[in-house]
């Protein structure tokens, strides 16, 4: 659980109920698990960025800052996808090479989804689609209205939430609210 009021990560035992706090350089906003760690996007008062592991094997915390606003954060294979809101991106961090690879999308990117192989980006009216391999934007963005905030898989379809109810996005499919 990210504790943005207080610059934390808890990480809560669910069968005791024991919570472990670990203190991050920078305030959390989002939180994914994958590739043996936690990983946490985070934004200074600056706006200055940082992506924090916090590895599950051995407890270890390691913080890299970056140059951007970090929004939603992912795990895709060997990489971790951040939303770039205030500069219409997102970019790729490949874990074994270390490189970052960024792709405009446009809008203010702030939710990230992986399905049908594809990483999926809420640009505020619409989502697009990014194929992580070629690391460019695919196809047309689908319209979706104002406020797109929440993106969630299920299987290979994407549900949107925005301000107009929530949408059922697939590859092929058509938009439909549910």
């Amino acid at each position: 659980v990210a504790d943005a009021g207080r610059d934390e990560l808890l990480q809560v035992d669910a069968a005791s109920g024991d919570v472990e706090t670990i203190e991050l350089e920078a305030r959390p906003y989002s939180v994914t698990v994958g590739a043996g760690a936690v990983w946490v996007s985070s934004n200074s008062k600056g706006l200055q960025g940082a992506l924090t592991r916090y590895d599950l094997a051995d407890g270890s915390l390691q913080t890299t800052a970056v140059d951007h606003c970090m929004n939603d954060v992912l795990v895709m294979g060997t990489s971790v996808w951040a939303s770039d809101y205030c500069n219409g991106e997102v970019h790729r961090f490949d874990l074994d090479s270390g490189e970052v690879a960024t792709v405009s999308v446009g809008g203010s990117p702030n939710a990230l989804a992986k399905a049908d192989g594809l990483l999926w980006v809420a640009t505020g009216t619409d989502v697009v689609r990014v194929d992580p391999d070629r690391q460019e934007v695919v196809g047309a963005p689908t319209v979706v209205g104002q406020g797109v905030e929440h993106l969630v898989a299920a299987g290979d379809t994407v549900f949107a939430s925005s301000f107009s109810g929530v949408f059922r996005l697939g590859e092929g499919l058509p938009v439909r609210a549910p």
